[in-house]
């Protein structure tokens, strides 16, 4: 499509109505001629909207002052408001990513810092960097949301992030920059081959032009089939998750295990086709808040871990999360910090009700209500007490029970196992006298029969959240 200020507004009607835009310039040719086309709507009077620029130093080419110098200089011109921002790459290195995608997630967290409440960022990528992406991603085995390009628009930060561009060929932004004269500066790097991009800009996509004139139009098509399967694939994600929910919701009701409020029950789960529940579990991630698993993660889980034997402790550890199996649910458990297995903390109840673990949630201490539940869990307090945590081979007799091991106490109990190790135990000098929310040990009955008007309380553990998406 050609290049004119009738077409590029035209680009610019699905963008949200807002009172203010932040367009991204880099200096290069796309992000100028953008925003000198943008300036000739608004001395038109068809721009309803406030405009400013950013620059980002990305600090990886030697002529990077220079382009910030140039946009400085651009704006002061064409007086737009510029921001310049310099980025520290280092924060943002990972093990195996390599410096453009190093570069570009730091330049995005620069641009989300940035962007005000319902303010809209402008970006250039025009239709050229579309069939880049497109190759890039078919290269690396992308699905249909991979494979759909670069998205129009969508949220970023505070605001959104819109690239009314992509229809236009990088040849019609020349023709359009020689017309008005406008200057811009050239990054020497996109020739360097060795960058992935630059490879397809410059060997591949010319030799596919070569034989296919028109791929262009025909790779925009395909892009626009795979955003409508993506769109259709989320949406039969989102029907199959509710229907899951619908039958996790009766679970909850009949056994009260709050612990799985954001599982899914196995067995449905299952009972959907393969490519069904990879759908639904990477839906699922993406609600609790993870990073949505890629096709090994997705793999692993639905071969290795959903369809094992009932009672096995299979599982799945990702990026601060783990995936498990437990009482034929499926549970994502966030990664939480390690506990001092060894503390022995000192507490006075009475005096000090609510009492925090490091890293472990805290305890809370209640009077007693005398019903027949608080008698079987309460315990008379005579003086300070001490917060300990298993160590193994602990042994314990509640009241009313027999005398048994504190581990087979736990199971019978339906403790998590997750929970087990970070339970934190009351003590009285050396005797064990409580299992928070579980009860009191006979060792506290003649405490408690002896001393008649100390007074008697119950001991509540308040665990760290361990489920994302609470």
């Amino acid at each position: 499509m050609k290049f004119s200020l009738d077409t590029f507004r035209a680009a610019l009607e699905p963008m949200l109505p807002c009172n203010s835009v932040l367009i991204g310039l880099s200096g290069g040719l796309d992000s100028v001629v953008m925003l000198h086309a943008l300036l000739q709507l608004r001395a038109a009077g068809e721009l309803p909207f406030k405009l400013r620029a950013m620059h980002v130093h990305h600090g990886l080419n030697p002529a990077a002052t220079a382009w910030q110098q140039h946009c400085a200089t651009l704006c002061q011109q064409w007086e737009v408001p510029l921001v310049s921002t310099h980025l520290n790459l280092s924060e943002f290195v990972q093990a195996g990513t390599g410096i453009e995608n190093v570069a570009r997630t730091a330049r995005y967290a620069a641009f989300s810092a940035q962007l005000g409440t319902a303010e809209v960022l402008l970006l250039a990528q025009h239709r050229d960097d579309q069939m880049e992406t497109l190759l890039l991603r078919l290269m690396r085995g992308a699905g249909p949301r991979g494979l759909g390009g670069m998205p129009r628009s969508r949220s970023l930060g505070a605001g959104m992030l819109f690239r009314p561009l992509l229809q236009f060929d990088r040849s019609e932004l020349l023709g359009y920059a020689h017309h008005q004269q406008l200057q811009w500066v050239d990054d020497d790097s996109n020739a360097a081959q060795q960058f992935d991009r630059n490879y397809c800009r410059h060997t591949l996509l010319p030799l596919i032009e070569a034989r296919w004139r028109q791929y262009r139009a025909s790779w925009s098509k395909s892009i626009a089939l795979q955003s409508e399967a993506d769109v259709l694939l989320q949406e039969l994600a989102e029907a199959d998750l509710q229907q899951l929910r619908v039958i996790q919701d009766k679970t909850l009701q009949a056994t009260s295990a709050h612990d799985l409020r954001n599982a899914l029950p196995l067995d449905a789960l299952l009972s959907l086709s393969l490519p069904r529940q990879r759908n639904l579990v990477r839906r699922w991630f993406v609600q609790l808040g993870l990073p949505e698993p890629g096709w090994n993660e997705l793999q692993q889980l639905v071969t290795e871990v959903m369809p094992t034997v009932r009672d096995s402790k299979a599982s799945y550890s990702g990026a601060g999360y783990s995936v498990v199996r437990y009482k034929n649910q499926l549970l994502v458990l966030r990664a939480l910090s390690p506990i001092d297995q060894h503390a022995a903390m000192t507490w006075s109840p009475v005096q000090q009700p609510d009492f925090v673990l490091p890293d472990n949630g805290y305890l809370v201490a209640r009077p007693s209500n005398n019903d027949r539940q608080d008698q079987q869990r309460a315990v008379a307090v005579t003086g300070a007490l001490q917060v300990r945590y298993r160590q193994g081979g602990e042994t314990c007799r509640l009241r009313g029970r027999r005398h048994k091991s504190l581990k087979k106490l736990l199971q019978e109990q339906g403790i998590a196992p997750w929970y087990r190790d970070r339970l934190p135990l009351i003590y009285a000098g050396d005797e064990l006298i409580c299992v928070p929310g579980i009860g009191a040990t006979d060792g506290n009955r003649a405490t408690a029969a002896s001393t008649s008007t100390a007074p008697h309380i119950v001991i509540e553990w308040q665990p760290p959240d361990w489920m994302p998406g609470a």
